[in-house]
């Protein structure tokens, strides 16, 4: 752009000098000469520093555009930089508002399991600690200690009070009572007052009723339709003793 400008330049000089040496010999055209416009120099100087100034004029225009754009594109940057920390600060704080509220939900509550001895007919007890109170959760800690087994699952449960009496109604799936087959007389007492003392313990109830499937819980050694309270493996051997000598 500075070249192009010198070079317009020296053209208004060379053609200014021309003029002047017409002007001081004195030289008239002839018919034979092409006759020029008469300029004087003083218009061709203006005309060229019009030129100039209007070329340099452009050129700061186009150079402010470009800082415009350059500075707009930048304030666009910024935005964006700044709208992508603020979704990823929205997005954290979500997250930890989740983490806290599932860490609220959360209630560890004690309860105390009953399972067989082995040694004896005398129950152990054992404090431990469960998520919540269900009967789903209260089913898995006794299949750790083999009073149901793995497949065993809770079909549904109920609390009932009546007359100041709670009673609570445990339906099982088939799978307790096909693992009830495989023990004797005295290990099925076992698991029947391991299971009736854990629940009855844990839901501060009265007594409790089991069911398979909808059915109360009947075995070749004792059928289980009249509700059981809280009671000791000898207790409970004694009633089935009691119901087998009657039938």
């Amino acid at each position: 752009m500075k070249k192009k400008k010198w070079m317009v330049l020296m053209a208004v000089i060379t053609m200014l000098a021309l003029a002047a040496c017409s002007n001081a010999t004195g030289e008239t055209a002839t018919e034979e000469t092409v006759t020029i416009p008469e300029t004087s120099s003083e218009e061709v100087l203006v005309d060229s520093l019009k030129y100039l100034l209007n070329d340099g004029t452009v050129e700061a225009e186009q150079t402010a555009e470009e800082q415009m754009t350059e500075e707009q594109t930048a304030e666009v940057q910024v935005s964006e930089t700044q709208l992508t920390e603020n979704q990823i600060s929205v997005t954290q704080a979500v997250e930890n508002q989740k983490v806290e509220t599932q860490e609220e939900e959360i209630v560890y509550e004690e309860v105390t399991i009953y399972y067989g001895n082995g040694a004896s007919s005398e129950l152990n007890t054992e404090v431990t600690e469960i998520e919540q109170l269900t009967a789903e959760n209260l089913i898995a800690v006794l299949a750790k200690h083999n009073i149901v087994s793995l497949d065993t699952k809770v079909n549904a449960f109920e609390e009932q009070e009546t007359d100041g009496e709670k009673m609570i109604y445990l339906d099982l799936s088939k799978a307790f009572r096909e693992y009830l087959k495989t023990m004797t007389q005295e290990g099925e007492s076992i698991i029947i007052a391991s299971l009736t003392d854990t629940f009855l313990e844990a839901y501060d109830a009265d007594a409790l009723i089991i069911m398979i499937e909808g059915v109360p819980l009947e075995t070749s050694n004792a059928s289980y339709a009249e509700p059981l309270t809280f009671c000791e493996t000898e207790q409970v051997l004694m009633e089935e003793q009691t119901t087998t000598e009657k039938e």
